[in-house]
């Protein structure tokens, strides 16, 4: 029986290595910049979401309180980037949601109550755990609150909590 020479597979095995190389070199480029693009879509759909829920939330409250001028109609959240600590957007975004959501309690309540009992709503978001967010735990700090017409302005910082 013959066996065929060897020497004649040898050229085509470097072509073949180096299009397979190519092949996986390629598919990973892809992929990285597939997962770069997906990412960003899911930050812009988080920020958009959320920008849809507030604006139809303060288009229920006035609706509801449009006859009333000294209620508190709309909360607004903000956070005060820490050029120490960077928080990722989605991680923002969710982090504004959950305290919005803390101080939806706020709206349809009079102006002059909530000037009266301003620290007890101060307290409610001050110095409070959100855990889970984006697989991270931060502590909330209130920086500042005020009313703004008929609106509840509140702007707060975040830090991370390191789990043990």
């Amino acid at each position: 029986m013959r066996v065929p020479p060897f020497y004649h597979v040898v050229n085509w095995m470097h072509g073949l290595g180096l299009f397979v190389s190519g092949m996986i070199i390629g598919s990973a480029i892809f992929m990285s910049v597939y997962q770069h693009n997906f990412n960003l879509l899911k930050i812009e759909n988080n920020e958009l979401r959320r920008e849809a829920n507030r604006l139809r939330d303060d288009n229920d409250a006035l609706n509801k309180y449009k006859n009333k001028v000294t209620i508190i109609k709309s909360v607004v959240v903000r956070l005060d980037p820490d050029p120490e600590e960077e928080i990722d957007r989605v991680a923002e975004n969710v982090l504004i949601e959950k305290v919005e959501d803390d101080l939806k309690i706020v709206r349809g309540k009079p102006i002059a109550k909530m000037a009266s009992d301003a620290q007890t709503y101060w307290r409610l978001v001050d110095g409070k755990n959100y855990i889970g967010i984006q697989d991270k735990d931060y502590r909330v700090h209130v920086k500042m609150m005020a009313i703004v017409y008929s609106e509840l302005q509140v702007t707060i910082a975040a830090e991370q909590i390191l789990r043990n």
